[in-house]
């Protein structure tokens, strides 16, 4: 006792620690799964233009590629002829009911001609939806519809505001359907995913606030 009070020492009771503790822990950036979207090859064909590059800003509708495909041909092929079939079917309706009424024919013929008219209606609502798969735009569908013109290429485009993070294929590739052309994400928010060791958990919990000094930035603890 005499010598702690000959050097100057002072002993205190042990009290527990108050106000917040400053962690320092590595971590990883990482864009939240729900705002990352995969623009893929509608169908099998040619790329024949890439109009965007990794870390480009985006807006949803903008066209970022082009490329040709057979299937889109094909497509547009069956799109025409249904569109005839189902204007023959109409017609033949049309007169089966006239003769109906006359009493020219009978009910089963009007019946077989209103399946006919339904059947075609529905295959020409069926090509309408594959070129829609394949990447057509409604304004597209309704100028072959008015024109009878095949269109070369398919456009592709973003499906949201964002930025290009991978360019998965370049120009004059060729590629197979659902092939991955672009990864495009929103970048706001961001997570981080920090490494705590278990044994440091009980100082955190859900709400803290969690700075990154070499970025400028801070959040909270979400998860």
């Amino acid at each position: 006792m005499l010598f702690r009070s000959a050097a100057g020492i002072q002993l205190s009771p042990i009290q527990p620690e108050s106000g917040a503790t400053d962690l320092s822990f590595p971590g990883m950036v990482a864009v939240p799964p729900q705002q990352i979207r995969v623009v893929a090859a509608p169908a099998a064909g040619l790329i024949e233009t890439v109009l965007v590059a990794p870390d480009e800003t985006v807006r949803q509708g903008q066209v970022i590629a082009t490329m040709r495909s057979p299937e889109l041909i094909e497509a547009q092929r069956g799109f025409l002829t249904a569109i005839a079939d189902e204007s023959l079917a109409q017609d033949r309706l049309r007169r089966s009911r006239s003769l109906h009424e006359s009493r020219v024919i009978p009910e089963r013929d009007l019946r077989v001609a209103e399946t006919e008219a339904t059947n075609a209606a529905a295959k020409l609502d069926e090509q309408i939806q594959l070129l829609k798969l394949i990447g057509m735009a409604d304004e597209g569908v309704e100028t072959l519809r008015r024109t009878r013109r095949l269109m070369a290429s398919i456009e592709m485009r973003a499906p949201m505001d964002g930025v290009v993070t991978i360019r998965h294929a370049s120009a004059g590739e060729r590629v197979v359907a659902s092939s991955p052309i672009f990864t495009i994400a929103d970048l706001s928010p961001l997570w981080v995913n920090i490494q705590v060791p278990a044994t440091r958990l009980g100082a955190l919990q859900v709400g803290s606030r969690v700075i990154l000094p070499t970025q400028g930035a801070q959040g909270r603890v979400i998860r």
